[in-house]
C-alpha cells in the first residue's frame, strides 16, 4: 500500500505542476511518466532489462571455464607429445643426420611453445596475471621467440629436403654437419633478433593483455603505422611461408617426374625407385605439416594486420581461437609424423613397449619385427 500511495502522490504533484504551466517541470515529468519510470506495485513482476548481471556473470564464467579447459588440454598434448618425439627421434632411421638435426630443432621449438603457455593456462583460470613483472617480460619475449624459431626451423627443413631432392648428387657436399650446426645457430639467433625487434627495440612494453590471457608486447601508440610489425610479418612469416609452399610444389613435381621415369625402366632400378617413393612420401608428410601451419597462422597474421591498419575491435572469442590454433599447430606435427612415417611409428611402438616392459630400448634388437617384439616382451 505504501508504494501505491507514493505513486499516487507523485502523480498528483505531476498533474498540479502541469496545471500551473510549469513547462520546465511538466514536460520532463510527463515524459518520465510515459516511460513508466516509477516502480510498479508488484516489483517481482518486472521484466529484466537488456543487461542482466546474473546472466552475464554465468556467461563469463562459462567462457572462462571452456577457455581454460581447451588451453590445458592443448598444452598437455604439446608438452607430452613433443617430449615423446624427442625420446623417439634417436631411434628413427633417417637417411640424413642433418635432416634429423633440423627435426630436433622444430620439435624443441614446439615443446618450448607449450612450456611458455603454462602461465597462460593459469591466467585463464584465475582471469588475471598472478606472476611477477619479470616473468611477464620473459613470457612476452619467449612468446615471439619460440614461435618464430618453429617457423624458421620448418623453413630450414624445407630447404634441406629441396636440396636433397633437386640436387641429390651434390647434397653430401653442400650439406654437412658443421654447416647444419651453423644454420641452426643462425636460425635461433634470427628468432631472438626478431623478438627484440618486435618488443623492446620498437618501443613496446610488456603487459598483461586480458584479450589474450597472457603477457605480450603491447601496441606502439607513438606511431601512426607500426612498421616493425609489418617487417616481422612480411620477412619472417609471410615470405618464408610462401617460399616454403613454392619449394614443396617444386619438390613434388621433381619427385613425381623421377618416379614416372624410374617406373619405365624398373628393371635393375629398385633402389632408385624406393628412394623416389620415400622422397614422395616425405614430401606429402611435410606438406600436411605446412598446410596445418598455414591454417594455424593465417588468422593470427590477419589479426595483426587488422590491428595495424584499422581501429576495429576484434572479438575476444576470435583472439582465443587464434591462440588455440597456434598451440594446436605445435601439437599436430606429432600425429602427422606417427601417421605418415613408418620408421617413426616403429620406433614409437618400440619405445612404448619398452616402457611397458620396464626395460631400455637399447636392450631390444633392432632387427625384430613388431610382432616378435611384442611376443618376446610379454613372454611368460
Amino acid at each position: 500500500m505504501s508504494v501505491t500511495l507514493r505513486q499516487n502522490k507523485l502523480g498528483s504533484i505531476l498533474d498540479s505542476a502541469c496545471k500551473l504551466n510549469v513547462s520546465r517541470i511538466c514536460n520532463p515529468l510527463q515524459n518520465l511518466k510515459q516511460l513508466r519510470f516509477f516502480l510498479p506495485v508488484n516489483a517481482t513482476k518486472v521484466k529484466p532489462t537488456m543487461y542482466d548481471p546474473v546472466k552475464d556473470g554465468v556467461t563469463a564464467d562459462t567462457f572462462r571455464l571452456i577457455r581454460t579447459i581447451l588451453f590445458t588440454i592443448l598444452v598437455i598434448i604439446v608438452i607430452i607429445g613433443n617430449s615423446f618425439v624427442l625420446a623417439v627421434l634417436p631411434k628413427v632411421s633417417m637417411q640424413s643426420t642433418v635432416a634429423k638435426m633440423f627435426m630436433y630443432s622444430l620439435t624443441i621449438a614446439d615443446l618450448c611453445v607449450g612450456a611458455q603457455s603454462i602461465p597462460m593456462v593459469i591466467s585463464s583460470a584465475v582471469d588475471r596475471w598472478i606472476f611477477s613483472d619479470v616473468i611477464c617480460f620473459i613470457t612476452s619475449f619467449t612468446r615471439v621467440y619460440f614461435q618464430i624459431a618453429a617457423l624458421l626451423s620448418l623453413f630450414v627443413i624445407t630447404l634441406d629436403r629441396f636440396v636433397a631432392i633437386a640436387y641429390s648428387l651434390r647434397y653430401p657436399i653442400w650439406v654437412t654437419r658443421k654447416k647444419a650446426i651453423c644454420v641452426l645457430i643462425l636460425t635461433w639467433g634470427i628468432a631472438a633478433l626478431v623478438s627484440l625487434l618486435y618488443g623492446p627495440i620498437s618501443g613496446r612494453h610488456h603487459k598483461y593483455l586480458t584479450s589474450r590471457v597472457s603477457c605480450a608486447f603491447s601496441e606502439n601508440h607513438h606511431v601512426e603505422i607500426d612498421y616493425s610489425i609489418l617487417l616481422c610479418l612480411t620477412f619472417f612469416i609471410l615470405i618464408p611461408f610462401i617460399v616454403t609452399i613454392v619449394l614443396y610444389s617444386r619438390m613434388y613435381c621433381i619427385t613425381k617426374k623421377h618416379i614416372t621415369f624410374v617406373s619405365k625402366f624398373a628393371t635393375g632400378a629398385g633402389n632408385d625407385g624406393n628412394q623416389m617413393t620415400s622422397n614422395m612420401k616425405f614430401v606429402k608428410t611435410v606438406t600436411l605439416v605446412i598446410v596445418c601451419f598455414g591454417i594455424a597462422w593465417l588468422p593470427t597474421v590477419a589479426t595483426r594486420l587488422v590491428e595495424v591498419f584499422s581501429e576495429i575491435n576484434i572479438p575476444t572469442q576470435f583472439l582465443m581461437v587464434t591462440e588455440l590454433l597456434i598451440l594446436f599447430n605445435s601439437g599436430v606435427n606429432i600425429f602427422i609424423y606417427f601417421w605418415r612415417n613408418k620408421d617413426f611409428k616403429k620406433a614409437a611402438l618400440r619405445k612404448i613397449r619398452s616402457i611397458k616392459c620396464h626395460e631400455p630400448v637399447s636392450t631390444q634388437k633392432k632387427t625384430l619385427t613388431a610382432t616378435n617384439e611384442s611376443t618376446n616382451c610379454f613372454k611368460v
